[in-house]
């Protein structure tokens, strides 16, 4: 049998619900702190699947110091069922969360099913926050609820990516996704969920101008072959759509210094609509608790950080590449990562190679692997896939990036970060699949054989160790420095979240709360 807990009394009540992606996850984690830091007597209620719990709870952790538990202690995981043969299939989840909010609404007890405890609440909620797939939970909050209860669009992602899937067609984007995409499962005989992807994801060569970005051909947004049925990609990019349509504004964790243009192009394009954008990230722990925690979650913490320390004082600063694809994604032609390593073993470049992919096995060429990132002194590159949490962790710390993209805010990420800010370099003899077709700023397709990616490896990594490599860390440090601004007193985040907390409602004990994003460069 479980325990009972009982919140207390709190006076305003926010719930967020992620689907099961770390990505979306962990961000929404820090922003949860970031919120009971800033408004103490909110009360917080999170909704993830059992997968991440503990994990979640970690990273939650990280934000606070021992003398901030009372803090930590407004924030409550519940951990909801899911279909865990089939991750993808989010129907359980959704049908879970719909009787939880219900529960909230009436102050009826909530089960978590990792822990087994009944979680008791004494107000209903008075915001919620979705991710961005969420229009089921949109309708089944506007459901249930008994009072008005605004429904915010939760996005990890870039802001530029948004416009793949809908916005207005003069800024680049998709227009009305789900009209568009009946039209075409009724003329061609397909799923619509077929014919969302096609229009979100194959593209026909058609020249796009999505906001701040070099001009780039439709189907440059998937570079790579899919490693997932076009269906069901499809579908995900419908109910995005949906819920951008549905919702009462979006919350984003990104920085606006990042994406000027982007979240620019968004705010007018939601403002015909009087729904308002916040742009609050980056969502980063810092301080000591930071560390230690981060630390605690990788057992090869230790051996990542006496490699880091032997290589600052063997090959100096920024002499180290960090590589790794994040949780899903990595090299479908492992050859290319091979010789990869291959020429930063004859350049004399100490790396760490990162694999957590469930999805694709670690290459039999690599012996042994690092699995932790220490942002030291000595990483010199970020080899990445580009996406956004990666990102902006590389950022916040002023470290450029090499991109090997895969799909939708990986490709925009990558000509953002090589042309627009120009703060690190993209591959393109990566690509496979669509990614074959002419590439705009090329002028003509990448061969895509090992031979050509080859050459552009070498060159790409000459460049990163010479003089236009130093050119782009210095531009790297600018932004660092920009983006190390937005959570003090009057920055660009903090102004967000205060915004934000303004459609919760204000209380005479809230206080401000301003931290500098510590670094170890």
């Amino acid at each position: 049998m479980g325990t009972t807990v009982s919140s207390g009394s709190p006076q305003r009540h926010l719930v967020l619900f992620n689907y099961e992606a770390w990505g979306h996850m962990r961000p929404m984690c820090n922003f949860a702190a970031r919120i009971v830091k800033m408004q103490p007597t909110i009360l917080i209620t999170h909704f993830v699947t059992p997968t991440f719990y503990d994990r979640v709870q970690t990273e939650l952790r990280r934000n606070f110091e021992d003398q901030e538990s009372s803090l930590l202690e407004r924030i409550r995981i519940i951990a909801l069922p899911c279909d865990n043969t089939n991750p993808l299939d989010s129907s359980v989840l959704q049908k879970a969360f719909a009787n939880a909010y219900e529960k909230l609404v009436n102050l009826q007890p909530v089960s978590c099913v990792k822990t087994e405890v009944e979680i008791k609440t004494t107000c209903s909620p008075d915001l919620v926050v979705v991710d961005f797939f969420g229009s089921a939970p949109i309708d089944a909050v506007r459901k249930a609820s008994k009072k008005q209860v605004k429904v915010l669009f939760w996005f990890a992602g870039s802001a530029t990516s948004l416009f793949c899937v809908g916005g207005p067609e003069s800024q680049g984007g998709k227009g009305n996704l789900r009209t568009r995409s009946q039209e075409v499962a009724k003329r061609t005989c397909i799923s619509i969920e077929e014919a969302a992807a096609q229009i979100t994801l194959t593209g026909k060569g058609s020249l796009v101008r999505l906001p701040g970005l070099p001009p780039m051909y439709d189907y440059e947004i998937q570079p790579q072959r899919l490693i997932a049925p076009l269906a069901l990609l499809g579908g995900v990019s419908l109910r995005t759509s949906d819920t951008m349509e549905a919702c009462d504004g979006i919350v984003l964790a990104t920085p606006e210094c990042y994406e000027i243009e982007a979240i620019a192009a968004l705010r007018d394009w939601l403002a015909g609509s009087s729904r308002p954008i916040y742009a609050c990230g980056p969502l980063i722990p810092s301080g000591a608790q930071a560390v230690a925690f981060e630390k605690l979650q990788s057992s090869d913490a230790a051996k990542v950080e006496s490699f880091l320390h032997a290589k600052l004082t063997s090959h100096g600063e920024h002499s180290v590449l960090y590589i790794s694809f994040g949780t899903i994604f990595f090299p479908l032609e492992p050859e290319k990562l091979a010789a990869f390593l291959e020429i930063a073993v004859e350049k004399k470049v100490p790396f760490i190679l990162n694999h957590t992919s469930p999805y694709i096995p670690l290459p039999d060429f690599v012996t042994d692997k690092l699995s932790s990132y220490s942002d030291c002194m000595a990483t010199g590159y970020f080899v990445s896939h580009a996406g956004h949490n990666s990102v902006i962790e590389a950022i916040t710390e002023g470290v450029p990036l090499i991109c090997w993209p895969f799909l939708l805010d990986h490709a925009t990420n990558a000509a953002r970060i090589s042309d627009r800010l120009q703060i690190g370099y993209e591959l393109f003899q990566v690509r496979t699949g669509p990614g074959l077709q002419p590439a705009y700023r090329l002028g003509k397709a990448p061969e895509g054989t090992l031979e050509a990616f080859v050459v552009e490896a070498q060159q790409v990594l000459s460049k990163a160790l010479g003089d236009d490599g130093q050119r782009r860390r210095a531009n790297a440090q600018r932004l660092k420095q920009q983006i190390m601004q937005v959570w003090g007193e009057n920055g660009q985040s903090q102004k967000a979240v205060e915004g934000f907390l303004a459609l919760i409602g204000n209380d005479d004990t809230r206080q401000g709360f301003f931290s500098s994003l510590t670094t170890c460069s």
